[in-house]
């Protein structure tokens, strides 16, 4: 009778085991089933949310294949929905740096249409300036001829200050482009675009910038350009552009530029010129200079 039983167990067990072994098959092929199903779906989410896959960028040094039609034509969709997104009432800041993105990220295809919008008159200010940032921010090797045309001496000033402050963000193109500023610093007609580039000659190491800086600092016309001369030669360290800085410091017409030249020359931390700003720090000069004075008397040590 006990073994009778003891099977009856037995055979009771096993019909449940089995039971339990077909029911956890059938709920892992649904299951399974439906993670199929969910990775299905993700994936083309994905597909519809990600943008085109941007070419290959080629670097400042290679040169990218010609850009594809279609590529060229996605950018020209950009720049029109740039264009009706600037010249409507109210713009939205977030939307238009996502289209300007996008129009970044085609890389070569966007060069050519960027420039053009940046060199045409009668496109508004606005384009045409985020045109200009738009093309500093292609990595790409065409890009960096097509930022340097935009300095020609045809296109209003506001896109060629744009256009030199591009290019001194941008290793590449200041590299190339450290010959043109000597010229635009010159012979510019443009106060501002002379200012712009004060700098860019001064951290040229060419033994030019010395020379055409304090030049520029005792003959220029405009305040704007000699006080960025004067803050250029204050990170030099040649003996002429200290004297210049000092005699401006005290010669210049324009207090502002006297500030500058004050600030620039105590970058040299010389301890000799300490009866120098004491002097202006304790004459009749505006509060402003002799502020900038008694700055520089507590930077610079006292001389042994």
């Amino acid at each position: 009778m006990r073994g009778a039983m003891l099977k009856l167990r037995i055979a009771i067990l096993s019909a449940a085991l089995l039971v339990a072994c077909v029911a956890g098959a059938f709920w892992t092929v649904r299951a399974a089933e439906k993670l199929a199903q969910a990775d299905s779906a993700l994936s083309g989410f994905a597909r519809r949310a990600t943008p085109p896959p941007a070419p290959v960028a080629s670097g400042p040094g290679r040169v990218s294949p010609p850009p594809a039609a279609s590529d060229v034509r996605g950018v020209q969709t950009l720049l029109v929905r740039l264009r009706a997104a600037l010249e409507g009432p109210d713009a939205d800041w977030r939307s238009l740096c996502a289209l300007a993105d996008d129009a970044v990220r085609f890389g070569s295809a966007a060069v050519d249409p960027l420039a053009r919008v940046a060199a045409d008159e009668r496109e508004t200010l606005g384009l045409r300036l985020l045109a200009v940032d738009m093309l500093a921010r292609i990595d790409d090797s065409a890009a960096v001829p097509a930022l340097l045309g935009c300095l020609a001496p045809a296109l209003r000033e506001d896109v060629r200050l744009a256009a030199v402050r591009a290019i001194a963000a941008n290793p590449a193109s200041r590299l190339r482009a450290s010959w043109l500023f000597f010229d635009l610093f010159t012979s510019d007609p443009h106060p501002a675009v002379r200012a712009a580039t004060a700098d860019l000659v001064g951290r040229s190491g060419d033994d030019r910038a010395a020379p055409l800086l304090r030049q520029a600092l005792r003959t220029d016309e405009s305040g704007s350009v000699r006080l960025a001369a004067a803050t250029a030669l204050g990170g030099l360290t040649d003996p002429a552009a200290l004297d210049a800085l000092l005699d401006s410091a005290v010669g210049d017409p324009d207090p502002t530029v006297r500030t500058a030249c004050v600030e620039a020359a105590g970058n040299y931390l010389d301890p000799t010129l300490r009866d120098f700003f004491r002097g202006i720090e304790g004459g009749t000069d505006t509060a402003q200079v002799r502020a900038a004075a008694r700055r520089q008397l507590w930077r610079i040590p006292a001389g042994r």
